[in-house]
C-alpha cells in the first residue's frame, strides 16, 4: 500500500513540475555539467543533443559563444524548449545553405547559351557601328568590317541552330 501511495505521490509531483521544455534558463549555469546533465535527462533523447549544442555554442555565457545571437534571433532563449527550437532552426538553415546546388537544367543551359550568343551579336553590331562612326564610308571596304560581318553571321548561325 505504501508503495502505491509513494508512486502516486511521485507521479503527482512530476505532473506539477511541468514539462522539461518549459524549464526557465534564467539563473541556470549551462556550463555546469551536472546542471546540463539533469536537464538533458528529463528530455526526450532527440532533444538532448540540441540542448547540449545550445549550451556549448549558442548560450551567451558559454566560453565558446561567438558573440552573435543564434541565427539572427534577436532575443536570448528563455526556456529549454526555446533553446532547443532555436538550435534546430539554426542548424537547419546551415544545412540548407551548405547543401550542394542543383545542376542547371538543360533548358537553363540553353537559355544561358542563347543569352551569351545574343550579347555577342550586340557587341559585334556596336563595334561595327563604332567603326562606321570612326571611318565613315571607308569602313564599308575595311578588312575589320568584313571580320565583324563574318563573326556576326557565324554567331547568328549558332543562335539559329540553338533555337531549332
Amino acid at each position: 500500500m505504501r508503495a502505491i501511495i509513494a508512486a502516486s505521490l511521485a507521479a503527482l509531483l512530476w505532473s506539477c513540475a511541468g514539462a522539461p521544455r518549459d524549464t526557465a534558463l534564467a539563473g541556470l549555469d549551462l556550463a555546469d555539467g551536472r546542471t546540463l546533465a539533469r536537464l538533458q535527462a528529463a528530455l526526450p533523447p532527440d532533444d538532448r543533443g540540441a540542448l547540449g549544442t545550445y549550451a556549448l555554442l549558442h548560450w551567451p555565457r558559454s566560453q565558446f559563444y561567438c558573440g552573435d545571437p543564434i541565427g539572427g534571433v534577436t532575443r536570448e532563449a528563455k526556456t529549454v524548449g526555446e533553446a532547443i527550437d532555436q538550435t534546430r532552426a539554426y542548424e537547419a538553415r546551415l544545412a540548407k545553405a551548405s547543401a550542394p546546388k542543383a545542376a542547371p537544367t538543360r533548358a537553363e543551359q540553353l537559355e544561358k547559351q542563347e543569352q551569351v550568343l545574343t550579347t555577342r551579336i550586340d557587341r559585334l553590331v556596336l563595334e561595327r557601328d563604332m567603326l562606321y562612326a570612326r571611318l565613315g564610308p571607308a569602313a564599308a571596304s575595311s578588312s575589320r568590317k568584313r571580320e565583324i560581318e563574318q563573326a556576326i553571321s557565324a554567331t547568328r548561325s549558332k543562335l539559329e541552330k540553338l533555337r531549332a
